[in-house]
């Protein structure tokens, strides 16, 4: 709404206000979270709170302007936390007030809020909020940070008015901005860009398990405290157990009515084996010397065998993994832990076989006071991780069914080539997909063109990861959240997969079918050594486009 009534103004003006927009917002959040905190905590008295805001009280209230409609209830030397939130939000109001009906316009808008002193007042602001904060205690400064979620969405004035936030802020605030590729890095003044000073970049792509763990331990012990429970000794690898794939091939197999399954689970009723051991050496996989303890399995070795499991499900006629424990329930999340959390969501609902809706802080309790979650339970959770994301594109993505297509086509391609093609047990992995540009006319609605927002679109939503699209070449993988769902391995894929522009195309002109239908006719083409061909048909001749 803002960026269509600055859209005539300058650049000067359309930073101005959107700048102090995004200043009375972090006002007005620093003001709730103290608010709480002080709620909970009882760190400051009402005089407290006084002596530490009305150092800044008689230039806030001289700068406070008039069409606010908002005045000291007392003497204009004495300020509160609510008179601070107050005026937070007044200034938000304004704004979106004036972008709603375009009155007044945002030059005269920036003149009656007096916006260009409004940066000096509200960096007093931070301070005097943080002094009040400092009575909680610690040895270091206390700082905030505010957290900015899906950067990629910003608009070009939104992105540049952040950076150069980014920049000029000073302490006590910092921003913290969750972006999917990159914020960029130029600034609104010419010539000036982020610097490595200026900001820190983490790649949440580089996060290891142990982190991510880490990380989910602080979100769910937070959680524990709200619904009353000691959150000391909470541990998530505790919680969610860490099993041995020979122990979910156990689960996965009980499950099935085939003759294989059967078989299998007489051949295998000594539960010392190790299946999938003897199924990678059967399949030239691994040499006797690369098996070791669990304790001391290198990386390679467990992508092997997490192979050597799902071609070993595939070969007795098992169509879909049992998936559980700590590590593989992180993988699965690909580092969102909004995915982790509803796969913890849904855990409880299966356990307690309750709607979402009914859940009560009680049910959580509950839950989390579980020491372990079933492992049947946790493999259900992941499959209805995968199952509702699929169904949640109606929501989100405008070409719902051509997207939905596409996810499905991939993450049948994935499952076929993890559950069927023996010869990938050696090259585990190779489910990072690749498309070639056709180099041809076809349909508007399948073109490669309109392809290609479809993905990125999907890419922006967590729906596909890893987009790489390089003079007519795309490679990407489906999100890790869909692999319980669709059949595929957990692990960050390795190797490639080519798939033909064709199959895209018949899934895309008729996305109601199912994945079996689009495969049948065609086939992909080895492209490289590292590129494993499409799976699925034996009988599959070499064609495609």
């Amino acid at each position: 709404m803002l960026d269509i009534w600055l859209r005539e103004s300058s650049d000067q003006v359309r930073y101005t206000v959107i700048s102090s927009y995004l200043r009375a917002t972090w006002i007005v959040e620093i003001c709730r979270a103290i608010a709480g905190l002080n709620r909970e905590r009882r760190f400051a008295t009402y005089s407290e709170e006084l002596a530490d805001l009305n150092p800044i009280a008689e230039s806030v209230w001289a700068w406070t302007p008039a069409v606010l409609k908002i005045r000291p209830i007392g003497p204009a030397d004495v300020i509160s936390l609510q008179d601070v939130d107050r005026l937070g939000r007044a200034v938000m109001k304004y704004l979106r007030s004036a972008a709603a009906i375009e009155l007044p316009s945002p030059e005269d808008a920036l003149d009656q809020l007096d916006l260009l002193e409004m940066a000096s007042i509200t960096s007093q602001v931070f301070g005097a909020l943080a002094s009040l904060v400092s009575r909680l205690g610690g040895h270091e400064a206390w700082t905030f940070r505010i957290c900015m979620d899906e950067g990629e969405f910003l608009s070009e004035d939104w992105a540049v008015a952040v950076r150069t936030l980014i920049r000029e802020t000073d302490a006590p605030v910092y921003l913290a901005v969750s972006v999917l590729h990159s914020l960029g890095t130029t600034t609104r003044a010419d010539g000036v860009s982020l610097s490595i000073d200026d900001r820190e970049i983490v790649d949440l792509d580089d996060r290891t398990a142990e982190d991510m763990i880490s990380l989910l331990n602080g979100v769910l012990r937070a959680r524990m405290e709200v619904v009353g429970l000691d959150r000391s000794s909470f541990d998530l690898k505790q919680f969610l157990g860490n099993p041995d794939l020979n122990e979910l091939l156990e689960i996965a197999v009980s499950r099935s009515e085939t003759r294989e399954a059967e078989r299998f689970r007489r051949r295998y009723a000594d539960k010392s084996a190790d299946p999938i051991r003897d199924h990678l050496l059967a399949n030239d996989a691994i040499r006797s010397g690369e098996v070791l303890s669990r304790r001391e399995e290198s990386a390679g070795y467990r992508k092997k065998k997490i192979a050597g499991y799902l071609n070993l499900l595939g070969s007795i006629g098992v169509d879909r993994p049992t998936y559980a424990g700590w590590r593989i329930a992180v993988n699965m999340a690909d580092n969102s832990v909004r995915d982790f959390i509803r796969f913890l969501r849904y855990a409880m609902e299966i356990g307690n076989r309750s709607e979402p809706e009914l859940a009560t802080n009680r049910d959580v309790a509950r839950f989390l006071s579980l020491r372990q979650i079933d492992f049947r339970t946790q493999d259900g959770a992941l499959d209805r991780l995968g199952r509702r994301k699929l169904e949640s594109m109606s929501a989100t993505l405008v070409d719902h069914f051509a997207a939905s297509a596409v996810i499905r086509l991939f993450g049948e391609v994935s499952h076929r080539g993890d559950f069927y093609l023996s010869g990938r047990m050696g090259k585990p992995n190779a489910n990072r997909i690749v498309i070639r540009d056709p180099g041809r006319s076809v349909e508007p609605r399948a073109s490669f063109g309109a392809f290609l927002s479809l993905l990125r679109d999907a890419a922006s939503y967590g729906y596909i990861a890893d987009l790489s699209i390089v003079d007519g070449r795309v490679t990407c993988r489906v999100n890790r959240s869909f692999a319980r769902h669709f059949g595929f391995s957990y692990w960050k894929p390795q190797y490639e997969t080519s798939v033909s522009f064709k199959l895209v195309e018949r899934a895309i002109e008729d996305p109601d079918a199912p994945p079996s239908r689009w495969l049948e006719p065609v086939a992909a083409r080895r492209l490289t050594r590292n590129q494993a061909a499409l799976p699925g048909f034996e009988d599959w001749a070499e064609g495609g486009s």
